[in-house]
Order: structure tokens, then sequence, then C-alpha cells
């Protein structure tokens, strides 16, 4: 029953080598021309001669346990990962530092999750044949300590990213729609829109919570001890992450398809702020154009970013393919394949844009899940025909 079953742990530490360029530890003077004459310019950004790569201790287990003639393969792994010397680059200084933003070294976060990997031929006879791989992965990232109460980065979208303890790195951080007890959006009786969260916010607390008048249902809007709330409104940090591969083959035809699952991640859609904005949405900007919404909507909406912050979980049919293997073909052909295969078929989503798989902001860990202007991930179809002669 049991052809195999193998137990295995590791334990690792290491240094992130790569996240500090060769002189980013030196505050280095950019070269440009100025009157026929070259000039130094001081940098924006400030570093410290102490900055030193990030470091890591990593635990891993799992084990790996083939059944019923290797006909199910089983893994499971489970990891624990702190991250010390958190670096962070483009953190606000005070104003009387004279730079705008530094580097720094600050706190630590941990990943840890699990992933399980299934591999069964359920069917297989001598005309037909069933092999289904399944794999699911959780993770968990949380930000431990900062020494800060949060850091927050502002994006050319419109994005507001931050580091808070005890939150998953990054969080979208910004202002919100202020609610009733009940849960609903407020909404203001005179302009019939939807009412920004303003209240007091405790010294060193990031999140503050709206103070609502009873008389009127609505937060505090003016007083010296009124500002605007702001919040965690999502993460890029997917809850789970599943795939589903299936191969299925009879005789000399072949069918495969493969589903991607991406579950309780956010996506910032500064697309849809910017349809609506300009007044080509199919949404709030046609209603208010229509007259189903009160004029000048979107406009007194238009700085609450909580509205721009989309569901960005997905389940997609990534890949379909079918297949015919003629064998051999008279004396031109010892060998013909043929195959059909499609990627990127369908996306069930409900998501506002074009696709919820993107990112506008490149590969910086810190700043991930902005649509503005990406081009969606394209439906390709491919025609293959491999021939041995």
């Amino acid at each position: 029953t049991v052809n195999s079953w193998k137990v295995r742990a590791a334990y690792g530490e290491s240094g992130n080598l790569t996240g500090i360029g060769a002189y980013d530890r030196f505050n280095i003077y950019n070269v440009s021309p100025f009157l026929s004459r070259t000039s130094l310019t001081s940098p924006s950004t400030t570093v410290s001669s102490d900055l030193k790569p990030e470091r890591q201790k990593e635990f891993e287990v799992g084990t790996d346990v083939s059944l019923l003639d290797n006909r199910i393969q089983f893994t499971f792994n489970y990891y624990n990962k702190k991250v010390t010397d958190l670096l962070v680059p483009n953190i606000t200084n005070a104003p009387s530092s004279g730079f705008p933003t530094a580097s720094k070294n600050v706190g630590s976060l941990r990943n840890k999750g699990f992933e399980i990997l299934v591999t069964a031929v359920p069917v297989k006879t001598k005309d037909f044949s069933w092999e289904i791989t399944g794999n699911f992965n959780k993770n968990t990232n949380k930000v431990e300590d900062l020494g800060v109460p949060f850091i927050s980065f502002a994006t050319g979208t419109g994005a507001v990213f931050a580091l808070v303890p005890g939150y998953a790195a990054p969080i979208f951080y910004s202002n919100f729609f202020a609610r009733g007890s009940n849960g609903q959006v407020l909404i203001d009786p005179a302009t019939q829109t939807p009412v920004q969260a303003r209240g007091p916010v405790l010294t060193g607390q990031p999140f503050g919570t709206p103070t609502v008048d009873p008389a009127t249902g609505l937060p505090y809007l003016t007083g010296p001890n009124s500002t605007v709330l702001r919040g965690n409104l999502g993460t890029p940090n997917p809850t789970y992450t599943a795939t589903l591969i299936n191969t299925l083959r009879y005789k000399k035809w072949s069918l495969g398809f493969q589903l991607d699952r991406v579950a309780g991640v956010s996506v910032f859609n500064a697309d849809y702020r910017t349809r609506q904005g300009v007044g080509n949405g199919s949404e709030l900007a046609q209603l208010e154009h229509n007259g189903q919404l009160p004029r000048g909507y979107i406009q007194r909406i238009y700085g609450i970013e909580e509205w721009r912050v989309d569901d960005g979980a997905f389940t997609k049919l990534r890949e379909l393919s079918i297949g015919y293997n003629f064998g051999k073909v008279g004396k031109a052909f010892s060998n013909l394949n043929v195959s059909f295969s499609g990627r990127n078929l369908i996306s069930w989503d409900n998501y506002k844009g074009y696709d919820p798989e993107t990112n506008a902001t490149g590969q910086n860990s810190l700043l991930r899940g902005v649509d503005f202007g990406n081009v969606p991930i394209p439906r390709t179809f491919q025609v293959g025909v491999v021939a041995n002669f």
C-alpha cells in the first residue's frame, strides 16, 4: 500500500545580499550640466552607512508519501520564516532633515504557511487514463515590529501602502466611508452622497474610530478635534492560491485543462477611478449623467480611497488543450502529433476592470496589486504540430 514515505526538516539562516546595491549605503551626488559647467546635486533619499542586508531565519518540515503502486503521491510542506532588519526604501523623513525620504532597516516580519500537492491516477487502462494534480498554498504574512505605529508609501497611481504591526505587508492604507452601527455607509442628507469617515484619532494609533453624532447619525465633520480617518482597506496578499490540473487520454486522443484560484486579495483599481472621474465610466459616471445619482456625486467621493479598492479574487481557466497522435503516417512520418490549445480563456471574478491579475508597480514586493493603464493578460491560441521523419 505504501511505496515510500519520507519525512524531512530543514533550518537555515541567510542574508538578502541583493536587497542593497553596491553603493546604496552612501549618499552619492548626481552629476548634471549647469551653465556649461558640471554641477553636483544631492540625492533626494538619504541613507546611512549603518544600512545592512535583511536577515532571515527559516524552519521547514514536510513529508512525501507514495501509495498504491505510486498511483497517489502526496507532498506536504510547512514553513515558518522570520525576517529581521527589514529593509524599507523611501520612508518619509521629517522636513527638518533636508531629505524627503530615507532608506532604513526597520523592524521584522514573519511568513508562515503550508503547501499541499496531490497527484493521483484514478483510472488507468489500456485505452483510457486520467491523471489529476491539485496544489493548495496558504501563506500568512504579518509585520511583527516596526518601532513606529506605521510607515506609509504613496505611489503615482494614488495608491497608499503601509506597514502596520499586526497586519500583512503591505496593506492599502487610506481614508474610508463612514458607517453606522449597522455597517451601512452613511449618506449626507443635504447632498445624498456618502460621507467620509472623520473623528478624533488617539495618539500613537494608526487606525482611528469615527465618533458619531447620535442626533444626526453622521460622524463629526468639523471641529478642532476632527480629522480624516485612515485604515486598512485590504491587502494584495491572497488568503490562498490553488491549482487543479487534469490530463485525460483515450486511445490516440488527449485532453488537458488547468484551473487557477486566487482568493482573499484586493486590487487598487486606479483605472476604475480614472474612468469615472473623466466621465466615461459605465458605472457611476453613467448613472450621474442619467440623473440616477445626484450631480457632483463623483466629485464628492473622488478623494475617498475605499471605493477604488476592488475585489481581486478570481478563478481562471488557465489552459485548455486537445491533441491527436496519428502515429506513423505512411512513409512520410514515423510519428505525427497535432494539438490545439488556448490560455487565459475564462476568468470568473467580480473585478470591475479588465483583469484582476495585474500589477502596475513592477517587482517591488511592498508596492503590489495596482491596476493603472495595464495591458491585461492576453487570451492566446496555439496550434502545434510535432512530426518525426
